[in-house]
C-alpha cells in the first residue's frame, strides 16, 4: 500500500487499486486495521477490504469475482499460515489473465519436509 501511494506514476494506472486482506485471527484483524488506519486515509481511488475469515473459505469468492468482473492485472501476495497446502486456490487464481502470485513459504516448512524425508 505504501509503495502504491508513494509511486510517482500512479496517475497512469488504468484501474483503481483494490486491496483484500483475509485473516481469521481477531487479534491480527485488529492489528491489521490499526496498521491501515495509522497510514491515514488512502487515495480516493484505492479500496481496502479487511475480511475476517478463513483464507480457504474466503479466497475463492475473490477469485470468482475477479474472473467474472475484473479486466485488470492481479498481484496476490499469499502468506497462508498453512492454508491451501495443495495450492489449488493459488492455481485457480493464476488461471486469470494478467495475474501473478507470490507465496510466502517459511523456512520452517522446509525443515519439516526434511524431517519427514528422513534427511
Amino acid at each position: 500500500m505504501d509503495a502504491l501511494v508513494e509511486h510517482r506514476s500512479r496517475e497512469r494506472l488504468d484501474v483503481d487499486p483494490h486491496f483484500f486482506f483475509i485473516e481469521k485471527d481477531p487479534r491480527r484483524i485488529e492489528s491489521m486495521r490499526q496498521e491501515i488506519a495509522d497510514r491515514g486515509a488512502p487515495p480516493q481511488e484505492v479500496t481496502i477490504e479487511v475480511i475476517e475469515g478463513d483464507y480457504a473459505e474466503e479466497f475463492p469468492a475473490i477469485v470468482e469475482a475477479a474472473r467474472e468482473g475484473y479486466d485488470c492485472p492481479v498481484f496476490a501476495f499469499i502468506d497462508p499460515f498453512g492454508a491451501d497446502p495443495d495450492q489449488q486456490l493459488t492455481a485457480d487464481l493464476l488461471l486469470l489473465p494478467r495475474c501473478e502470485a507470490l507465496t510466502f513459504v517459511p523456512i520452517g516448512y522446509f525443515s519439516d519436509l526434511f524431517t519427514v524425508w528422513g534427511a
